[in-house]
């Protein structure tokens, strides 16, 4: 009897604290590790190892230039350079989202919806309902919906097309897409407002399988430094990451100047190596010499051997 009266007395005292807790966002700290463990590739430079080694870690803190990383035996920090990528542990994704915004950087991004305002500014709201606003002139295209292998056949190449105006593409057929060009002055949930000929057209985007957002200017990019990939399918190409001990979000900048928070809880990758690759012409060449080939033993009048 005295045990059920302690009980009775201190339980929901107990679950209030927790529910408390919850509300703070200071849940014990096995529940903020769980968001941030992750599996660890590198290329085991710092060791002098070859080869790639895979092990599991904390990630505590994340710059531009190296990842804090704590593996239950003591915090290290690892250049980028040595990284190839993190995986985040137990995530699975998400159920693919129909709308798909593609940026001028090349990052892909599913959406629950996109709007576009009278005054050229976009919102996305992301997978997990997040909003992100971005200048149209940072997007490059938005797919409505799934297409049939021949319709998405039809838009890819649209997409590599030349540009003269912003272009919009209508579903003619479950085998047929068609183009017209002109400006897309707005997007809402239900319509695509499209100038074309002089003319105001509100196209449903339920007939609709993109649009393509023309820009008379090629804005630079900044340097890939690794390729972020979320449980909703979302590929963002990073210029810049940061985590910071505590926070609940990653920030990333990507190539475009677009700054996004991607919570950590919906990650699934970094890969660094996209990073750290070069391509052979953009080597500094350590030495360089001028040797023959090879030589013939061949007569030739009015000259030497060559």
């Amino acid at each position: 009897n005295k045990l059920r009266w302690v009980i009775s007395r201190f339980l929901p005292l107990l679950t209030f604290s927790f529910a408390l807790a919850a509300l703070l966002g200071t849940l014990p700290a096995h529940a903020q590790v769980a968001e941030r463990t992750v599996e660890v590739f590198d290329t085991q430079a710092s060791t002098g190892t070859s080869g790639i080694g895979k092990q599991q870690a904390e990630l505590s803190q994340l710059d531009s230039q190296q990842a804090r990383l704590n593996n239950g035996s003591g915090a290290n920090d690892i250049p980028l350079t040595n990284l190839r990528r993190l995986r985040f542990v137990d995530r699975q994704p998400t159920p693919a989202l129909e709308q798909i915004v593609t940026f001028r950087d090349g990052s892909t991004v599913p959406v629950q919806s996109i709007v576009l305002d009278a005054q050229q500014s976009a919102t996305l709201t992301l997978g997990d309902g997040t909003k992100l606003d971005v200048a149209p002139g940072k997007l490059a295209d938005v797919r409505f919906k799934s297409l049939s292998e021949a319709q998405q056949t039809q838009w890819e190449a649209m997409r590599q097309s030349r540009l003269a105006a912003d272009m919009l593409v209508l579903v003619r057929s479950a085998e047929v897409l068609d183009k017209i060009e002109g400006v897309i002055n707005s997007i809402t949930a239900e319509a695509v407002n499209f100038e074309f000929d002089q003319q105001q057209i509100p196209a449903p985007i339920a007939r609709l399988a993109g649009v393509r957002f023309f820009s008379s200017r090629d804005d630079p990019q900044l340097r890939l430094a690794a390729i972020v990939k979320d449980v909703h399918g979302g590929v963002w190409n990073a210029a810049e990451l940061a985590v910071e001990p505590g926070d609940s979000a990653m920030q990333v900048k990507l190539r475009s100047g677009v700054e996004v928070a991607l919570p950590l809880s919906s990650l699934l990758e970094i890969d660094f190596s996209v990073g750290s690759q070069k391509y052979l012409a953009e080597l500094e060449p350590i030495d360089r010499a001028t040797q023959p080939r090879f030589s013939l033993p061949i007569e030739i009048a009015g000259s030497s051997q060559v």
